[in-house]
């Protein structure tokens, strides 16, 4: 007895509720036009995400045929671990504990303005930050997320969210700086921290996902050694 062919898609309950309509994404593969519609249609869907390998042309055109528009270029680098990062700052490193979170959300509107949805005007700006805000939150109440600011006297000058995985791998998911504090290196020595401990801890490597026009963060990623392992393209498509 054949198996049922797996939908095309599949719909995103959080970002549905978030957002107050429909969304989905497309699941990884080659990009199947027609089916795509006619899940889209069934299930109603207002948005639909879709992350293509950049060197999946057909599926990219067929995506840009539906009316898909690039949002963002999914840039991954890989720094193998242990390593030993030496950099000098007058910065104090520490855990974030849940008291630290007003502070935090104090300076983060605006800060993520290079993700995929501050590009896409169908998402209220304002609704954008909130999400952001949410997720920190998120970060807060997962045992396998951590989150280590940056501080001095005057308070908290930025933060980066690590999450950790059963393979040894620990991923850095959010990276901000407050406005105040931008061009003094903060972002810079949260990574060297974040490369002395988790290499000190056992663990076999990093992942820094960010986007392609987000060039401070590339450019501190490659000042330490990380190596750039894939691109990937987000798109949206409106129906």
């Amino acid at each position: 007895m054949s198996q049922p062919t797996p939908p095309p898609a599949d719909l995103l309950p959080w970002d549905t509720e978030f957002f107050g309509f429909r969304i989905g994404r497309v699941r990884s593969g080659q990009f199947d036009s027609d089916a795509v519609k006619a899940w889209q249609e069934e299930n109603r869907i207002r948005c639909l995400y879709y992350l293509a390998e950049m060197a999946d042309s057909p599926s990219i055109h067929a995506a840009e045929s539906m009316g898909f528009r690039l949002m963002d270029i999914r840039t991954t680098f890989f720094l193998q671990l242990p390593k030993s990062a030496d950099l000098k700052s007058d910065f104090i490193i520490r855990q974030a504990i849940p008291d630290d979170l007003p502070e935090i959300l104090h300076f983060t509107t605006g800060i993520f303005a290079h993700a995929r949805f501050y590009q896409d005007s169908n998402f209220p700006t304002p609704l954008v930050d909130k999400m952001y805000n949410r997720w920190l939150e998120k970060h807060f109440q997962q045992q396998n997320t951590c989150i280590w600011i940056g501080e001095d006297e005057s308070g908290i000058l930025g933060f980066t969210s690590i999450e950790t995985t059963p393979n040894g791998i620990a991923k850095l998911s959010l990276t901000g700086v407050n406005p105040s504090a931008r061009r003094r290196g903060v972002a810079k020595a949260l990574k060297n921290h974040i490369i002395n401990f988790y290499s000190r801890s056992g663990f076999s490597g990093l992942e820094s996902i960010t986007q392609a026009s987000n060039r401070s963060l590339i450019s501190i990623n490659c000042s330490f050694g990380f190596k750039l392992v894939s691109q990937q393209l987000w798109f949206h498509g409106w129906f």
